[in-house]
């Protein structure tokens, strides 16, 4: 788990108790298995794959350890079939992920305001 700071995590929840979950979301095996960097920064990670992702994942026996898998199915609701271990995060960590959502935040934000009428 490196801190760059250049890393994008594809969705990330944080709970009222301060829990981070953060989520990679993989449409292919091509694009899992390639060099783009999966990010896990949260107390719990997880995997987010199609049925077929995660059937060439489990053959190639490229399960990485810790990291919880959901499969999502045709009907568009992921299935938790591995479940991820927590991890503690240093508080150099957590203040590094509040500032980076708040950046997102603000950057929606102001996508927000261009648009019309405002």
């Amino acid at each position: 788990m490196t801190r760059d700071h250049k890393e994008i995590v594809d969705y990330i929840t944080y709970d009222k108790t301060g829990v981070v979950r953060c989520y990679e979301i993989k449409t292919s095996y091509a694009d899992f298995r390639s060099s783009a960097r999966k990010s896990w920064w949260g107390n719990f990670n997880y995997l987010v794959v199609t049925p077929e992702v995660y059937s060439k994942i489990e053959a190639n026996g490229d399960i990485i350890g810790g990291i919880g898998i959901y499969v999502v199915g045709e009907d568009g609701l992921p299935e938790s079939v591995r479940r991820g271990s927590r991890h503690q995060l240093t508080v150099g960590e957590r203040v590094s992920i509040i500032e980076s959502m708040v950046r997102s935040m603000d950057r929606e934000e102001q996508k927000l305001y261009r648009i019309k009428p405002y």
